[in-house]
């Protein structure tokens, strides 16, 4: 008797690949958060292990025009508190004055993370700042 070996994936996942959401999203600063999720879950979907290659993919879902806070929905950035070896390691998110603007940046894994230009006003809250070019996925110091 041969064994059959099935693939366990969650019906979630299967849907938002056979969508066809993941691909080449046409994402827009219009784009609703609902489709900026499902669009970023499908390319988390094809990335289980995560690692560098699906940051990359993300990021390049981006376009100009999008806000921070859409951003932050497709490369959420870590817990601002992570422990490592009995130490708390504080994750800021960091926003560097640049003429014409800023230039945002924070850690999405340990040991990568994104840079973005951003304009807009600045105050407590960055969401509402808007990306000048899709932002870019690097390895950083954890």
């Amino acid at each position: 008797m041969r064994k059959r070996y099935l693939l366990r994936v969650p019906l979630v996942v299967v849907m938002l690949i056979a969508v066809g959401c993941a691909r080449h999203p046409s994402l827009t600063p219009a784009s609703s958060d609902a489709d900026i999720g499902a669009a970023a879950a499908a390319v988390r979907a094809r990335h289980l292990e995560g690692g560098e290659a699906m940051w990359k993919e993300l990021a390049a879902m981006l376009k100009p025009g999008m806000s921070v806070r859409q951003m932050k929905r497709v490369l959420p950035p870590l817990p601002t508190e992570t422990e490592k070896e009995g130490m708390v390691l504080k994750y800021v998110p960091i926003l560097i004055h640049r003429e014409p603007g800023f230039t945002l940046s924070y850690h999405v894994e340990k040991s990568l993370g994104v840079l973005a230009d951003v304009q807009g006003e600045e105050s407590g809250n960055w969401d509402d700042m808007i990306l000048t070019s899709p932002p870019v996925v690097g390895k950083r110091d954890p």
